[in-house]
């Protein structure tokens, strides 16, 4: 495996990276779009899961109906068939909008490991030799989504206990 690093812009300046390993086999060069057609892919489902999001959320958060099916919440002119049947509904309706929700929740890395065949979250692969190991980088580059929140799924090395910041910072620019 080897370490991609790909580095988060917004209006021209760095704004975190987002680290994965992918397979050996994966050998983006000079000559090559591999990489940035998968950065681009990953960008474009990204956006696009969140613009469904807040489409969804003009039209308006569908009422939640409840696990099971309760009649006294019904009006007594309703039959049991309608009240179900309008409470199925409903609750399809939400289930759909909670599935869109969720999904609109992932990070940035989900969609890039999606892109990436054979990639895995960085600290699923995380090795003892992280020095030694080939590193790649490149760049999103989101432009101008000012007031927009993009969640990276950014990776700080930091965020491993016990592992020094200093001792991958200076190579890879963190």
């Amino acid at each position: 495996m080897k370490l991609l690093v790909v580095g988060h812009e917004r209006c021209g300046e760095t704004d975190g990276h987002t680290l994965l390993w992918v397979p050996d086999s994966f050998h983006p060069d000079e000559d090559s779009d591999d990489l940035y057609n998968a950065i681009d892919a990953a960008e474009k489902a990204y956006l696009a899961d969140a613009k469904a999001l807040q489409e969804a959320r003009d039209v308006g958060k569908p009422e939640d109906p409840g696990y099971n099916f309760n009649a006294t919440k019904y009006p007594d002119d309703m039959t049991i068939g309608e009240a179900k049947a309008d409470w199925e509904a409903k609750r399809d309706a939400y289930t759909v909008f909670r599935a869109r929700e969720s999904k609109a929740g992932r990070y940035f890395d989900y969609y890039l490991l999606e892109a990436i065949p054979g990639s895995i979250n960085f600290w699923q692969g995380v090795y003892d030799e992280i020095e030694s190991l080939p590193l790649i980088t490149g760049t999103a580059i989101w432009g101008h989504r000012h007031g927009q929140k993009i969640e990276y799924g950014e990776t700080k090395i930091k965020d491993m206990a016990g592992y020094a910041t200093e001792t991958r910072g200076d190579r890879a620019g963190l």
